[in-house]
């Protein structure tokens, strides 16, 4: 039977498997800040365009892969705590086989309603409209990929071997740039051959995924499961988390078809660049967030509630603390950021990603509030009012762009979209688990955006009279961390938080 960590042992357990995920990141942050302005300059503005809405097609049709990635996690998880290595192998069986159905049904879906849409409502340039087929190609056998290495992602989360991870996400990226650079040395199509390689790419990480859960994990072995009731379980919660997943897609690469349809693929290419920010920061940031994601479903699986709640407090703060570092300076500064990162900064991409950093901020938390609610497996009116929620954002996005607004709009409306979500949220997580403390998270995050806020005011007063220049923008940074360091240090962390980091950090030093 597992055993349970004591409270000592799982803290230095997140803090070391945070430490792992953020030297990866950082490594994945600044190289994938580089391959991106490398990539839309290989490309070019109309190409790279091209790239991000094609792709957004599969990301819609993989609606299904994310809510069952989400299933993965949690039953992984939870048997991990509960289970024995026996039912472990039922459930990793289980939900692999799940995964094999919905890789033929994408590839179906992709082939048949996709390839439709592709040749029938994609606007693409004059001429290009092949480029965009294999690229579609591409897209379509790397969401295949992606989808059948979610039930081995799922068990190395599980087992917090965030070691790995970052190496093997790290790798990934590192490879992501090698292929752009190859992109300066081909007489062929730029575009085509770019996605042939990350297809390549791609089946070289799944298959490193495959081999490491193998070798290192019991009960990553596939086993004939006849158990019906278990099947119909993890379904009945991946078909709920489906709404969401579905409606999320629909919203997200809804917009971008949105955009494209009614502006033309010019400005999917600021919606690209407002993506890559707003993903790079939380994929940065989120990695707290996969550090405290197996505790706090661990801790709800032994009914220990007083440290679920502590953890997903800590789990908000932290995440939206170090979202802040990053995001703010960017924001108060992205006409500088995007010139000195892309040189030709797209149309629009300036507003397209300060509003997007709004939005992204709610979602951040919201990440958090949904591992609570999957904790409980009691996911169906969340996923409902959610999907509600968002399917009517695109129906009003889809409005507003009909009677003349700019594009920017998309923008406003994700926000807001995020910040309704993240409040239904945190409304089922309170009426699913009442035992936890969700009046005080709440009053803890509201302390770190009010820090936030007086942080950016301070920011901006000292450095509004200087001109555009990176030493203005490297002053930002500077005085906004440590502004915002200190005053989080003093009025977010509790007495023991603090002790506990000032201990840790004059022993590093020490």
């Amino acid at each position: 039977m597992p055993h349970y960590k004591s409270m000592e042992s799982r803290r230095k357990t997140i803090a070391l498997n945070t430490i792992y995920l953020y030297f990866g990141s950082f490594f994945q942050l600044i190289v994938g800040l580089y391959t991106s302005r490398a990539l839309l300059q290989a490309l070019g503005v109309e190409d790279f365009g091209i790239y991000g809405v094609v792709g957004g097609i599969i990301g819609l049709l993989s609606f299904i892969n994310m809510a069952m990635g989400s299933a993965s996690s949690r039953y992984i998880t939870y048997e991990l705590a509960n289970g024995t290595i026996e039912s472990q192998k039922r459930i990793f069986s289980v939900v692999f086989t799940v995964h094999i159905v919905i890789a033929i049904l994408t590839f179906v879906l992709g082939e048949s309603v996709g390839l439709w849409y592709v040749y029938n409502k994609l606007v693409v340039p004059d001429g290009r409209i092949n480029a965009a087929h294999w690229v579609y190609q591409a897209a379509i056998f790397m969401s295949i990929i992606n989808i059948i290495q979610v039930p081995y992602t799922a068990s190395i989360t599980a087992h917090e071997k965030m070691g790995f991870l970052s190496f093997w996400n790290s790798l990934n990226i590192f490879l992501k740039l090698i292929v752009i650079f190859l992109l300066y040395l081909v007489k062929t199509d730029e575009l085509i051959f770019y996605a042939s390689l990350m297809s390549v790419t791609t089946l070289f990480i799944g298959i490193g995924y495959f081999i490491y859960c193998k070798y290192s994990f019991k009960e990553c072995r596939l086993e004939r499961v006849t158990n019906k009731a278990l099947f119909k379980e993890v379904l009945s919660f991946a078909g709920f988390s489906a709404f969401t997943s579905f409606a999320n897609a629909l919203r997200t690469q809804g917009t971008s078809l949105l955009i494209n349809r009614f502006f033309g693929v010019t400005l999917n290419a600021a919606g690209s660049v407002a993506s890559l920010i707003s993903g790079y920061i939380i994929s940065f940031t989120s990695n707290i967030i996969t550090a405290f994601s197996p505790q706090i479903v661990k801790t709800y699986a032994v009914k220990d509630y007083n440290k679920m709640s502590n953890y997903i407090k800590q789990c908000m703060n932290y995440s939206l603390g170090l979202f802040s570092i990053l995001a703010v300076p960017i924001f108060l500064e992205m006409n500088y950021a995007l010139s000195l990162w892309l040189g030709k900064v797209p149309q629009y991409a300036t507003e397209f990603c300060q509003i997007s950093l709004v939005g992204a901020l709610f979602g951040l938390l919201n990440m958090t509030a949904l591992i609570a609610v999957q904790a409980t497996a009691h996911v169906k009116k969340n996923s409902l009012y959610i999907s509600i929620t968002s399917l009517i954002s695109v129906l009003f996005l889809y409005f507003l762009f009909m009677i003349g607004l700019k594009p920017y709009m998309a923008y406003f409306i994700y926000s807001i979209t995020e910040f309704l979500i993240f409040s239904i949220s945190v409304w089922n997580v309170k009426r699913l688990i009442p035992q936890v403390e969700m009046v005080s998270i709440l009053f803890g995050i509201s302390k770190t955006i009010f820090i936030i806020t007086v942080s950016v005011v301070i920011v901006w007063g000292i450095t509004n009279t200087l001109s555009f220049s990176i030493f203005r923008f490297l002053l930002v940074i500077s005085i906004y961390t440590l502004v915002f360091g200190i005053l989080f240090s003093l009025f977010s962390l509790t007495k023991e938080e603090r002790q506990y980091l000032y201990t840790n950090l004059r022993s590093k030093f020490n």
